[in-house]
């Protein structure tokens, strides 16, 4: 499986994978239940590693200036491809995040995990050689999420959406954006794995 991962991927402002299909039991796309000092969320994420997951460093450091006392309290983790609602689930605690140098809306975030998760398919993270092929070739990609499955109201589905799509670029704002009609990805959706599934990984 080659994966890269969504940080800012609105298009709108409320819509996610919004006419996805269901995709109970995906190996690699994770729900992170995330608590801060005022609220709490949900994000999505790729488990690359039995203790690694990545996702958009947003979803973890709350930007803007109103959220500068909003601090990371506490994560936790879903198995791979896990439903919502929760029966039966084990989560696996947050230990640590990492984040790449890049902050902001376009940033990565590593969260290592207290313990394995179940890794079902090997993982590779996308270089930028594969990711120009990609975009030359249009190659077919999918992106999955947790997030809202309607962009005018907060509506969610059991299972991890998934939709088909293409990689293009934004050379204004240096950016790799996945796109998709008429799926849209977006809140809660962020951090979630763009991927393309090989023979061998």
């Amino acid at each position: 499986m080659l994966t890269s991962f969504a940080l800012a991927l609105c298009m709108s402002s409320a819509a996610a994978v919004e006419n996805g299909s269901d995709a109970d039991g995906n190996p690699v796309v994770v729900r992170i239940q995330l608590t801060f000092s005022n609220d709490s969320t949900n994000c999505s994420g790729a488990l690359i590693a039995p203790r690694i997951v990545v996702t958009a460093d947003h979803c973890i450091k709350r930007v803007g200036e109103s959220n500068k006392n909003n601090l990371i309290q506490s994560a936790k983790v879903a198995p791979a491809g896990a439903g919502r609602d929760g029966q039966g689930i084990a989560y696996v605690k947050v230990t640590d995040f990492i984040f790449t140098p890049r902050e902001g809306k376009n940033g990565a975030a590593f969260l290592v995990l207290e313990s394995d998760l179940a890794l079902r398919l090997p993982v590779r993270i996308a270089s930028a050689t594969d990711i120009d092929s990609l975009q030359a070739n249009k190659t077919p990609i999918k992106f999955i999420g947790y997030g809202t499955t309607d962009k005018n109201e907060s509506v969610y589905k059991n299972s991890p959406q998934i939709a088909d799509g293409e990689l293009f670029k934004d050379l204004e704002n240096l950016r790799v954006h996945f796109r998709s009609y008429p799926a849209t990805a977006c809140q809660g959706d962020s951090g979630g794995p763009i991927y393309q599934e090989l023979d061998n990984e």
